[in-house]
Parts: structure tokens; C-alpha cells; sequence
């Protein structure tokens, strides 16, 4: 089921410094402006434009039809042209913003008193206490390059927040802290001492959430701090945001689940073909998670599900749809809509082959009912074309007839397709002379073939055949049964199923990422590609395919056996990796030198420098000192259009915009062409300022502080506020104002606020 409410409650906690209240929160104007080649031009604004009514337009007559021109040779001019044609001179350059000259005016400077967010440092502390309490967060007068390291934060039980100014711990000799909590201001001490605090607050800074930091309320929770640097008297503010339980269990959840997302999808980067790439993922995840109601509802059910490994049909398509993302997939989406008959809702992912949209559900992928798909999943949903998935559900679009056919791919590879009735027994003894014996005597056995070869199958298969052992999906029965011993000794009389011989490994050793080789102490006589196993256990211990083995080699009369492997996954991230391998062939049971069935994996190891990056006039972005291939891509958290990724050319940088959320980031081997880094960057930029004022002469700019930055409209610069406000030394020009980026603090600047000074 689909939560209907994405929006998550938070508490949150302001905490000022020396500013004041919680100030109204600046929101973004810009979605839906276009954006300009040059995205930090100030002339490029960062607020939309109110739409305007379009007039209908004119309905004119079909145009006649025209009759071909004459061609025109290159040295001669067109028949019947009036006048000889002329060699046309390339025109200047046009310069859309001129350059504006300065006024020649003199403004002298302002006394600081008369600022409005200046506070007269002989205040009492009850003056001052209630003059901070109608301070806007990030109001407070700042005539200093100094800033805090965070303009926002949230806490949740258990975390902790070092505040610092100017790269330093506050000290109380040259700092004092005030509290805004529920209506009024308070001095550190009093705070401290208040038992309705949800947080402690030492002199140096730090932010602790106590053993209380736990509640169920849907309001918010913020607490507001102000501190003031004694020797400058300017005022710094800092909003902290204290997490509900949901919303704190919520936090802690992406926390963890992040980390394992990066370095799951790690593992699909080295699979360049996109079917292979989607059916790995799908399934990862079907082997990961259990279907389970427990968390229907909440937000982020992808990582719920990554780090509870349970459920339902959003926290399956949020995982595929994450995973593929981050691995570098493009051009998937996750849908969510109603099934046939309008009853329940229901999400899955659409993806993009070959110029094709497809459709995969890995919810009922993993149904267990019909185990045909290796004994474990139904996977009757895999890259379905929309004529197809739309029987079941709305919002599905048809795909193009031509499109290649993927529905059967995952048992095509395994080798399940009966397509004919002469192919069954070809099939069944694949699985057999590769398969695993159960305890009671039995075969497992997965067969996919046309319905209308149901009734020969059936009586070929012979008795004990279940009702439940399979269905009917769209002209196709998919079923797994389990044949004993002795039925299948009278189908293949060829097969002998009572040898039994022992063989053990003396070594099993990886020659190359694609290449292992297995030695015995005896000869094997039969083997199939099949019966070899390679997997790998992730730190979830989810178990995931190491490759496919596309063809094998014997040797040394017969004791050595070497395997040629594609769609192998990225283990470079790994350290100290170790590939787990089974061999199955019947009539022989193999045993391990030391009972360990592993091979170490750990010189695929790379010890890289993750990806460090800059930012440039504003918001742009530039890699630094990295000598490794760079890829990036923009996200929000919840990534359910497809992602485009994008390759960083060395010595240049890009914009963020001002609306994504968080940059992705694959640092890239140049030698091997192995992903061994992807992280993921929050987008922080300042949210929340007042809007800056025009004194009364209009000669000044106030509400801003040193922390902010302006452009005068007609030029290209940015200018940094210095004295807490902004001399008018263009009137009538419009001045742009943020506050600056910091790379200290990976800040990135504000939105702008745009201040007429006619």
C-alpha cells in the first residue's frame, strides 16, 4: 500500500544566538524559471515570474502549396532577384548588460546605532533578553567575515552538535549564549536549569539532546540560540530542530540506510548490459525483503527496508528504483496507481530498454506461492511491455510492437523455457545433473512453458502433480514441482542417481576478476556451466550472484576446471571480500581443503581518495585534486523520475541549482574502470533571512549583514556587505542580495532577494 501522507512532522528546535525569534523561512521562488547558461548571473533571477493569461491564437488558413525552389548555385544569384546579392558583415557582439557607470555621489558612512538589528551593548541582561525575543532568526547585526558553521540543525536522541564561530569552540570569556524556548529568552544558565528542555547546552557549544528527547507530538519543537561575540557585539543565531519519535526513528533510518544504498549499488556498476543490470537489482531486493504491513504508511520505506529487510510494494519499488539510481542507471521511474478492479493501490518501476519503456514489479516478483524462479520467487513481472502490465493496473502505457521482447529473460538465462515439448526433458536434466538432492529424496524443478502444452506436460511429469504448483500468466503456466528419485529414474535412464562418489578441492583460486580456476584430486566426468555457484554475502547478509559463468574449461586430465565469468559485480569497494562457491553434480559430492568454501577476493581492493570538491561563486561546484574519472548527478530524496548522470570534465565546475537537494558523485578508476566511491552531498544553502530595507534617503540598504553578499542589476560581480548594511551607490538599479557560500562549511548560497531602489 501507498502512503498517502509524504510529509514528514518534524520538531524542530530553534536556538538563537543573539538574533531572536524564528524568522518567517524564505522559500525558493524559482521552480519552473528557466535557467540561463550562465546560472549564478545575478541577471539571472532566481524567482518566477507570475504567469500570465495567454490570449487564444489566431486560427489562419491552411498555407498553399509552395512549389520547389529553383537551387541556387553557390557563385551566382537567385532567378529574378531584384538586386545583385551582397556579401553580409558579421555583426558586434551584443552585450545584453551593458556596462552602467557610477554616479559621482558621496555617501557618508551610518552610524551603526541606527540600524535596526543593532542592539546597544550597555543593555541590561533583562533588556537585552527582551529585545532578542523579537529578533528574526538570522536578524542580528554582524559587521565581522566570522559565521557559525550551521544556520540549521536537527538532533534526535543520542546526537550531539558542536557549535563553532569562526572555525573556533565558543569561550565563554568572549561569548554569551541566550535560549529562546517556548515564548521566551533565557541565559545559558537559566536554560540549563529549565526542566521542560529538551536539550543541554555547555558554554563551548555543544548540543546535547538529553535522555528525554524522545516525544510523540505532531507539533514542532525548536529551540532558537543566539550568541554574542563580546568584543564586536554582533549576534549569530542557530535553529535547532529536536525530531519527534517517528520523525528521530525516521533520521536514523536514512543514516544507516544511505550508507548501505552506496555501497549496494556499488556492486551493479560493473554490469554495462541494462537487462542484466535490472534483473541483479530486482534481484537483490527480492532476496533481501520480506513482504510485511509494519511499516505502511511511514516515509522513506525504501530505507525502512534496507535496514529492517522487510516491506511492502513502495519500500520495493523505492529500493530497486534507489539502487538502480545510484549505480548510474538511467531512465527509471516508480510509479504508484490502482489495480484492476479499482481497489488497492499499488507501486512498481517503469524502465527504459533499447528506446522502449517497460514495466518491472518486483512486489510480485517475490510472490513465494509459485517458486518457479530458482526456487525461491514467481518473477512473472519482469520488464513486462505496458499491452501486458495495464490487465492489472492503471497509468500503464502501451510499448511499441516492435519493442524486443524481456518477459521470459530471467528463465531463458537459467535455462527454464519449455518451448516445445521435445525441449522438456533437455530441461529437466540440466536441473537435475546440477541441482541439489532434498532430504526426502526430491528434484526441484521450475518449468515455464505455453499453456497449451499443459496437458502433454502433466502426464509426462507423472504422478504426485499439485494444484498449487503453479499458474497461468498471460498464455504462459509457470510452475515448480518436486519429482522424487525414483519417477525420474524412469524418465532418465540415462542418469545414474545412485553414484555417489567423493571429490575433494585442493584449491579453488581467482586468476583474474572473470577467471577462476578449481582444482580436484580426481577426474570429473559431466559438468555443465551450471553446476558452478559463485555469490557473495553482503553486510546485510543478503546473498548476491558474483557473475555468470559463460563457459569453462578442463584440464589436467580432467582435475582442473577453470570458469570464464561475465556480469561479475564491483567488489573493489570491499575490503577483504571473499566470493562463496558451491558445486553441484550429480553423482558426486565435493568437499572443501579446511571446510571453507570461499575465495578470497581482497587484492580486487582499490585504497582511493573519495571525491573532494569546492564551491565557486555561489553554487558551483569544482572537483579538486583528484586524478580519478568523476560522474554526478542531481536528486531529491525521494528519486522516483530518472536520474541523469553527467561527466565533470577536470579543471571546470557546474551549478546545482537552486532546487536540488543532494549531488551524487562516482569516482571513477581510470586504469581499471571500477567504481570504488559513490557519495552522496546535501545541497545545504541558507534558507531564511528578512527582507533587506531602503532607509528613508534611500542611500543605505539595511536588514543585511557580513555574511551576505549583493549585485547592483547591469553587472556581473558580487560584492561582499561590509560594515552591517549596503551603501546605494547606484540608485535606481536593483540590488540582488544572499548570503555568501562557504566551502569551509560546504554552504552554498542563498536564494536572492531583490530590493527596487527607485
Amino acid at each position: 500500500m501507498i502512503s498517502g501522507n509524504d510529509i514528514m512532522k518534524k520538531k524542530r528546535l530553534l536556538i538563537g544566538f543573539s538574533f531572536g525569534l524564528a524568522l518567517p523561512t524564505f522559500v525558493s521562488s524559482s521552480c519552473g524559471t528557466q535557467v540561463k547558461n550562465l546560472p549564478n548571473d545575478p541577471n539571472n533571477p532566481n524567482t518566477s515570474v507570475p504567469s500570465t493569461p495567454l490570449t487564444p491564437a489566431k486560427v489562419y488558413p491552411k498555407p498553399h502549396t509552395l512549389k520547389p525552389a529553383t537551387p541556387v548555385k553557390k557563385d551566382q544569384p537567385a532567378p529574378d532577384q531584384g538586386k545583385p546579392w551582397v556579401s553580409l558583415i558579421p555583426s558586434k557582439p551584443y552585450n545584453p548588460n551593458p556596462p552602467i557607470s557610477k554616479p559621482n555621489i558621496t555617501i557618508n558612512p551610518l552610524n551603526k546605532e541606527k540600524l535596526p538589528n543593532w542592539i546597544d551593548p550597555n543593555l541590561t541582561t533583562a533588556q537585552l533578553k527582551d529585545k532578542l525575543l523579537y529578533f528574526k532568526h538570522n536578524y542580528g547585526f554582524v559587521d565581522t567575515n566570522k559565521r557559525l558553521n550551521a544556520e540549521k540543525i536537527s538532533l534526535r536522541k543520542g546526537k550531539e552538535f558542536q557549535i563553532k564561530l569562526g572555525n573556533q569552540n565558543l569561550n565563554e570569556s568572549d561569548t554569551e549564549v541566550f535560549v529562546k524556548h517556548d515564548g521566551n529568552v533565557y541565559t545559558l544558565d537559566e536554560y540549563n536549569a529549565l526542566a521542560s528542555k529538551l536539550l543541554t547546552v555547555s558554554k563551548t557549544g555543544l548540543i546535547k539532546c538529553n535522555e528525554n528527547c524522545s516525544f510523540n507530538n505532531s507539533e514542532d519543537y525548536i529551540d532558537g540560540i543566539w550568541i554574542k561575540e563580546k568584543s564586536t557585539n554582533n549576534y549569530f543565531s542557530l535553529s535547532v530542530n529536536v525530531l519527534n519519535t517517528e520523525d528521530a526513528e525516521t533520521d536514523e533510518m536514512v543514516e544507516k540506510g544511505d550508507e548501505a544504498f552506496k555501497r549496494i549499488a556499488n556492486y551493479f556498476t560493473s554490469i554495462e548490459d541494462r537487462v542484466e543490470r535490472i534483473l541483479a537489482i530486482n534481484n537483490f531486493v527480492m532476496n533481501a525483503l520480506k513482504y510485511n504491513m509494519k511499516r505502511v504508511g511511514r516515509k522513506n520505506q525504501d530505507y525502512f527496508g534496507i535496514n529492517e529487510l522487510i516491506a511492502t510494494c513502495e519500500g520495493y519499488s523505492r529500493m530497486v528504483q534507489r539502487i538502480a539510481s545510484y549505480s548510474g542507471f538511467e531512465d527509471i521511474e516508480l510509479q504508484e496507481d490502482w489495480l484492476k478492479p479499482k481497489s488497492d493501490r499499488h507501486a512498481w518501476n517503469k524502465v527504459k530498454i533499447d528506446g522502449h519503456w517497460y514495466y518491472l514489479d518486483t512486489t510480485w516478483n517475490d510472490d513465494e506461492n509459485k517458486k518457479v524462479y530458482r526456487g525461491k520467487n514467481e518473477m512473472t513481472t519482469f520488464l513486462l511491455k505496458g499491452q501486458l502490465m495495464s490487465k492489472s493496473r492503471f497509468g500503464v502505457q502501451d510499448t511499441a510492437d516492435e519493442a524486443k521482447e524481456y518477459r521470459h529473460y530471467p528463465f531463458e538465462k537459467d535455462g527454464l523455457m519449455v518451448n516445445e515439448f521435445n525441449d522438456l526433458h533437455k530441461v529437466m536434466k540440466m536441473q537435475i545433473i546440477s541441482g541439489c538432492r532434498s532430504k526426502d529424496n526430491k528434484y526441484s524443478i521450475g518449468l515455464v512453458y505455453p499453456v497449451s502444452l499443459m496437458q502433454s506436460i502433466d502426464q509426462e511429469l507423472g504422478n504426485g502433480l499439485r494444484l498449487r504448483e503453479g499458474a497461468a500468466e498471460h498464455g504462459y503456466f509457470y510452475r515448480h514441482t518436486m519429482r522424487s528419485i525414483n519417477l525420474l529414474k524412469q524418465k532418465f535412464t540415462d542418469l545414474d542417481f545412485d553414484k555417489n562418489e567423493e571429490i575433494k578441492i585442493l584449491s579453488a583460486k581467482l586468476i583474474n576478476e572473470n577467471k577462476v580456476e578449481f582444482t580436484f584430486d580426481k577426474k570429473v566426468d559431466g559438468f555443465i556451466k551450471e553446476c558452478f555457484k559463485l555469490t557473495f554475502k553482503d553486510a546485510t547478509g543478503v546473498e548476491l550472484r558474483y557473475g555468470d559463468v559463460d563457459k569453462f574449461e578442463t584440464s589436467g586430465e580432467g582435475k582442473k576446471v577453470t570458469l570464464s565469468l561475465k556480469n561479475t559485480i564491483n567488489l573493489s569497494h570491499i575490503q577483504n571480500a571473499k566470493i562463496n562457491f558451491e558445486i553441484n553434480r550429480l553423482g558426486y559430492t565435493f568437499t572443501f581443503v579446511n571446510n571453507k568454501n570461499e575465495i578470497d577476493f581482497s587484492s580486487s581492493y582499490k585504497n582511493h581518495t573519495p571525491a573532494q570538491y569546492i564551491i565557486e561563486s555561489g553554487r558551483r561546484v569544482k572537483f579538486e585534486n583528484t586524478t580519478n574519472i568523476i560522474k554526478y548527478a542531481f536528486i531529491d530524496w525521494k528519486i522516483n523520475k530518472s536520474v541523469k548522470w553527467n561527466n565533470y570534465v577536470p579543471g571546470t565546475s557546474f551549478d546545482v541549482g537552486p532546487l536540488n537537494e543532494y549531488l551524487l558523485v562516482q569516482s571513477i578508476d581510470p586504469t581499471s574502470g571500477k567504481v570504488f566511491s559513490i557519495q552522496r552531498f546535501a545541497i545545504t544553502r541558507f534558507s531564511s533571512f528578512l527582507e533587506p530595507q531602503l532607509s528613508a534617503d534611500k542611500k543605505y540598504i539595511t536588514n543585511v549583514s557580513n555574511i551576505m553578499e549583493y549585485n547592483i542589476e547591469g553587472t556581473h560581480e558580487w560584492h561582499p556587505v561590509t560594515n552591517g548594511y549596503i551603501k546605494v551607490e547606484y540608485p535606481g538599479q536593483k540590488y540582488k542580495i544572499r548570503y555568501k557560500s562557504s566551502n569551509e562549511y560546504k554552504l552554498y548560497s542563498s536564494d536572492i532577494k531583490e530590493l527596487d531602489t527607485k
